[in-house]
């Protein structure tokens, strides 16, 4: 019985210790991070990658992951998606996050301070997004927001002269 029950311990403390693949990416090319599989991750409910050192595009393995079977299929082996918050804040992020935005369970993401620029298009209404901080990035204007994320009530853009919002 000793022996059972140091085994559970083992298992659920290596369980906890190795949560989500993702969390522990540093250093590399996002679309190249382990993890993009890891159904643990969908449990998470923040996906905190700030200041890691994370260059590149943000891959289609991050909607693919967060974005379909929300409800997750238990005969499969799929989690329920939980991750309403993504901090990618303080990397060297390039080009288009829709694959972020489009996911339905996201309400916070932010990206301050990588060079995610201007031509942006969310393929989806990104209903469940109520913050979005685009701080010290490439932003020229945000029209490729409007109408798109009609429960926004935090938006950080840092020295934009046109929003682009009046056209």
């Amino acid at each position: 019985m000793k022996t059972i029950g140091a085994l559970i311990l083992l298992v659920s403390s290596w369980r906890s210790v190795h949560g989500c693949q993702l969390a522990s990416c540093t250093g590399m090319s996002f679309d190249v991070c382990p993890g993009w599989t890891d159904q643990n991750c969908r449990k998470q409910t923040t996906l905190s990658l700030a200041g890691k050192g994370l260059f590149g595009p943000i891959p289609a393995s991050f909607y693919q992951l967060y974005g379909t079977q929300i409800n997750g299929d238990a005969a499969a082996g799929i989690e329920k998606v939980e991750l309403t918050k993504v901090d990618l804040q303080d990397n060297s992020l390039v080009g288009v996050f829709s694959h972020i935005l489009d996911c339905p369970t996201v309400k916070e993401v932010n990206l301050k301070g990588n060079a995610v620029g201007s031509e942006q298009t969310i393929n989806t209404n990104a209903d469940g997004l109520e913050s979005l901080n685009m701080d010290g990035t490439s932003q020229t204007h945000v029209k490729w927001l409007i109408n798109k994320a009609p429960n926004l009530k935090i938006l950080f853009v840092h020295a934009l002269l046109g929003l682009g919002l009046d056209n």
